[in-house]
Parts: C-alpha cells; structure tokens; sequence
C-alpha cells in the first residue's frame, strides 16, 4: 500500500489511502501499555496516534493549494508582478 507521488496526490486519494493505513494499523494504534512508575494504562504509541489524527483533523486545509491552484496562481502573479 504507497501512497500517491506528491503530483498524482488528490484530497479524495490521499483520504482513501489513509484511511487503508488506518485499517491496517488500528490495532497497533490502540495498544495500551502499563506506566512502570504510576501503574496506569497508557496508549504505547502518542506520537504515531497525535500523527494520525492531526492528519485527519486537518484533511480539508492539507490540500488547499491544489483544490484551489487557479486562486492561487492569480494572487501569487499580482504579488510579484
């Protein structure tokens, strides 16, 4: 399972693939592990969970640039023109 080439990459393609990589790493993200020192359950990967639900989180802004290239092109050529 690879994700899409940078140029080939859309929001729906990028959602669909992440949303496979979630599938097949669901259980890995919800191991819980005890702390030694407090004896309290704990999730065993923070980070890779923090990862993934920034991500999902922010789906609709990571593509900003593309779904609205046009808008974008225009105001960089006024810019620096």
């Amino acid at each position: 399972m690879a994700f899409p080439s940078k140029k080939d990459c859309t929001e729906r393609n990028f959602t669909i693939k992440l949303d496979e990589w979630y599938e097949i790493y669901k259980d890995f993200l919800d191991e819980k592990s005890v702390s030694s020192t407090t004896g309290e359950l704990h999730y065993t990967h923070p980070r890779i969970r923090a990862a993934y639900r920034s991500l999902r989180t922010n789906l609709a802004y990571l593509f900003t640039y593309k779904n609205h290239k046009k808008r974008w092109s225009l105001l960089l050529h006024e810019k620096y023109d």
